[in-house]
């Protein structure tokens, strides 16, 4: 967090406060936001400790405690200390407005230290701080603080405790996040406890309720516990779920056709919302008209007012496709303008229509040749285009102006590796880690060349380097067990698999890493 976001944290606890707060604060606590903002955090800490002691009783207090606790936690990285402030705020301040999330991030600090139960039963003291508070928090920071407690039962190994605290998170109507995770994740518990019907019930809710969600693939892959218990139509999930993986292929066509699948199947409500908005992202992408595709959302929005993807409609109005479609306009107007053609072809480049964006970014490049942030845009819009070579070529003349830039070593490597050249893409991993010794990415992503090159021993090595850098490093954990395995190291696979599970529980790698583990554990 920036040092002013920390001020402003620090102002919005008057929120909780009013009527009866002061209209301005004190000097002190005056001297100590200044103090943040010049970020001088240690004479900071000591204005808000000051006013602490000279005014624990002031209606104020819970601000300046708080900010500690945020100066602790955001910008020192110390857990500790700012455990230590908000232990403060919880018990003498409990009656006040943000204890609930004092007690939120006293939890995320006993999670940091794999604390489960801890963390657990402070997310429930929130959950319970807040439920005392009409209006204190958010229904989706509840729903969201409910999940992360159940996950910390789930990692303490308190079955009965997950099960209360999603189904908790269920009540009522939860963000179509917290929804998916929190059934899906119920699923898991009820399987894992033999209880198939309910598991099976579980995901068949994710299925129905939220195929927007990542984890709405995993929900298919139950199919035969599924089966066993409940009748369904697979057709229409099926083949949403194939569009998903031709869409991350950058096969639009034939996800298409298998939307158009799942509307002529005459699906659920959830599902055609979701198939209907796919859609309508699909055709605005073949046709690169976002002047349509804004009519057209417009027009979903009207259908589904409350549906799960009105947030996500409504972002990409604001943020992508109406912008686009007034630069379109603009575009019409003067079509020889590099600014424009440069915006507009990073807009189609963000909307997933890379021939489009190919065309006015190399328009762009060719108009303004010294532009290199439209060079770079272009190396990407090729990459996503499937255009290996000019993507390289683009990317390489960018790296020769900015011979530091890490983000563009990575993104060559990857390059080469999707062609299969391994040891090009490991010259490159090998400039970012030199560049970038300290960054856990860049020995996660040497270690993936190795690997593809069969240098497993390499290869583990950097990945375990990438866990030393970040513990929380989930998928060098994956990689590590897939290195160790062709190692044909059964015990090192095992205990980093386990480890990735801890860390990464839900997405399709965990189903793999489960498999794996399946496979190499002793019958």
């Amino acid at each position: 967090m920036k040092p002013f976001a920390i001020v402003l944290v620090a102002l919005a606890l008057f929120a909780p406060l009013t009527p009866l707060a002061r209209a301005a604060p004190p000097e002190r606590l005056d001297r100590a936001a200044a103090l943040t903002l010049e970020g001088d955090y240690a004479e900071a800490i000591g204005e808000y400790r000051t006013f602490l002691s000279e005014s624990p009783e002031d209606r104020l207090a819970p601000v300046a405690a708080m900010a500690i606790a945020n100066i602790h936690l955001r910008v020192l990285r110390d857990t500790t200390e700012a455990e230590k402030t908000l232990d403060r705020v919880l018990a003498d301040y409990r009656g006040a407005g943000w204890a609930p999330e004092a007690a939120r991030e006293k939890a995320a600090c006993e999670r940091s230290r794999e604390r489960w139960r801890e963390a657990a039963e402070s997310y429930r003291l929130a959950l319970d701080l807040a439920a005392g508070t009409p209006g204190s928090e958010s229904d989706r920071w509840m729903s969201e603080v409910a999940v992360a407690a159940a996950d910390c039962y789930y990692r303490a190994g308190d079955r009965a405790k997950v099960i209360e605290t999603y189904e908790k998170a269920l009540v009522g109507e939860p963000p179509p996040a917290v929804g998916a995770v929190a059934l899906f994740r119920l699923g898991e518990t009820y399987e894992s406890e033999n209880e198939e019907e309910k598991a099976a019930e579980s995901y068949a809710r994710v299925l129905r309720s939220y195929p927007s969600s990542e984890l709405f693939d995993q929900a298919i892959g139950k199919r035969e516990l599924i089966d066993r218990h409940a009748a369904i139509d697979w057709n229409p999930y099926v083949a949403y779920s194939e569009a998903s993986r031709m869409i991350a292929a950058r096969d639009l066509e034939g996800a298409l056709a298998k939307i158009d699948e799942v509307l002529a199947a005459s699906p659920d409500e959830a599902l055609a919302e979701c198939a209907e908005y796919r859609k309508i992202a699909i055709e605005t992408a073949l046709r690169a008209d976002f002047r349509e595709g804004c009519e057209r959302v417009e027009a979903f929005l009207d259908r589904y007012p409350d549906g799960q993807l009105r947030e996500t409609a409504e972002r990409t109005l604001e943020r992508d496709w109406g912008p686009a479609a007034d630069l379109e306009e603009r575009v019409e107007e003067d079509p020889e303008d590099p600014g424009l053609l440069g915006q507009l072809g990073g807009i189609y480049l963000r909307a997933r229509a890379p021939g489009r964006a190919v065309e006015l970014l190399a328009r762009a490049a060719a108009l303004d040749p010294e532009n290199d942030v439209v060079r770079l845009q272009l190396g990407y819009a090729h990459a996503q285009a499937g255009n290996d070579e000019d993507a390289i070529e683009s990317f390489r003349y960018y790296l020769e102006r900015h011979p530091r830039d890490t983000r563009v070593m990575n993104q060559i490597g990857y390059v080469y590796l999707g062609r299969g050249e391994a040891e090009q893409a490991i010259s490159y991993f090998r400039m970012y880690v030199e560049a970038a010794p300290d960054e856990a990415n860049a020995h996660d992503s040497m270690g993936e060349g190795l690997l593809e090159a069969g240098r497993f021993e390499e290869a583990a090595r950097e990945y375990e380097v990438a866990v030393s850098i970040d513990p929380s490093f989930a998928n060098s954990y994956f990689m590590l067990g897939r290195a160790r395995r062709e190692m044909n190291d059964a015990t090192g696979a095992i205990a980093a698999y386990e480890r990735f599970l801890e860390l990464s529980p839900t997405g399709a790698q965990a189903d793999q890493a489960r498999a794996a583990l399946e496979e190499l554990r002793p019958q």
